[in-house]
């Protein structure tokens, strides 16, 4: 085999090794802990929803892919098939509602949650499917 052909199969297995390796890093990496750091809105879910339900372009400029911290009365707390807890946080006399997805590490203390009780929850907004503004990675705050 020609000298030049060996340089080109051990560049390209360096560049899959390499490749292989931040792709394992990136899959692997842990989540941000969103409580370690301060909200970049803090708002009710009369507010929120109010925001998305009137320009949601413009409110997607204010809170999409940002950490909010979000308060609200717990309408309902369930457990999907695949075992995470979804928590839907609604505001006295608004059809729209907050839907917080909550991560397994935070699941035991979002299903404890019961109808009517006032809560905290900081996440990511993930966007608005009417009526919901969908929140992920949340975290209950006490």
């Amino acid at each position: 085999m020609k000298p030049f052909a060996i340089r080109i199969i051990i560049a390209l297995l360096l560049g899959t090794a390499v490749a292989a390796t931040v792709g394992y890093y990136l899959y692997n990496k842990p989540h941000e802990d969103l409580t370690a750091k301060p909200a970049d809105a803090v708002l009710t879910v009369a507010a929120l929803t109010d925001a998305y339900m009137s320009d949601e372009a413009a409110a997607d400029k204010l809170y999409l892919g940002k950490t909010v911290e979000v308060s609200g009365v717990v309408g309902l707390a369930e457990t999907t098939a695949d075992g995470a807890v979804v928590v839907t946080l609604s505001a006295e006399g608004s059809m729209a509602s907050v839907g917080c997805s909550f991560l397994a590490e935070n699941a035991a203390a979002a299903a404890a949650l019961t109808a009517g009780q006032q809560v905290r929850v900081v996440g990511l907004v993930d966007g608005f499917l009417l009526p919901d503004v969908k929140l992920s990675r949340c975290v209950l705050l006490k």
